[in-house]
């Protein structure tokens, strides 16, 4: 469906296209921007003749590993303000001494840190997480975007609000059973064996760039666009 043509444009031979189509729906997966600007970009489509010229061959979806980094960023607001008050969170981050975590800003920067300050309070957000981390629970990553949506909405951010929205409708609307069944399970992978041990498809993506850029660098001088 993505198919590019290794042609040159000078090259005078006709070649004998087959009219497109789609033959199976695939997932593009990633954060809210992502989602975003496909869902844009099909919008933007919606006029095509074919089902294939709408871009409809693209099924949409939040991937684990940003859906948790914007639901710390949803808790942070809501309850990380600088208050000596016990019970809060700027008080937990005095007393156990945890001066990597700063706040909302600095979630993306430091998604770990103010993950594990918090993830003891929060049993939602050990729920989302452990959906992703016991073989890929696809059932209870669906229930529990149905409050990270809640949350979501009660602070204004409304993109990740949708995009959770999309997801859902999805699972038990618009795909088919099968297509949906793939959509809601197939959301993580484990590469190293064992229970408790899977991550999310979009930090195994982010994982793979790390290590090739790495590669890239040893290179040094000797990196060509014929080698990637």
């Amino acid at each position: 469906m993505c198919d590019l043509i290794d042609k040159s444009e000078n090259d005078s031979e006709v070649t004998d296209f087959k009219k497109p189509s789609i033959v199976e729906k695939v997932v593009l997966g990633g954060d809210v921007l992502t989602n975003e600007r496909a869902y844009s970009a099909q919008q933007a489509m919606a006029n095509g003749n074919t089902d294939f010229e709408c871009l409809g061959g693209f099924i949409h979806r939040p991937e684990g590993f940003h859906r948790l980094m914007n639901f710390v960023q949803v808790i942070y607001q809501m309850f990380y303000q600088q208050s000596a008050d016990r019970g809060t969170l700027w008080c937990l981050r005095i007393v156990v001494n945890q001066r990597d975590v700063s706040g909302p800003k600095e979630v993306v920067q430091n998604y770990r840190h103010h993950d594990s300050l918090f993830l003891f309070m929060a049993l939602l957000l050990k729920s989302a997480s452990e959906a992703y981390k016991y073989h890929g629970d696809g059932a209870r990553a669906v229930r529990n975007l149905k409050f990270e949506g809640v949350f979501a909405g009660a602070i204004g951010h409304t993109k990740y609000r949708l995009c959770l929205w999309r997801t859902l409708a999805y699972v038990k609307c618009v795909l088919s059973p099968r297509k949906a069944y793939e959509y809601m399970w197939n959301i993580s992978c484990n590469i190293v064996g064992g229970l408790g041990n899977n991550i999310p498809n979009d930090n195994l993506v982010e994982l793979m760039v790390k290590t090739i850029k790495k590669k890239f660098k040893t290179q040094g001088a000797n990196v060509r666009t014929d080698c990637l």
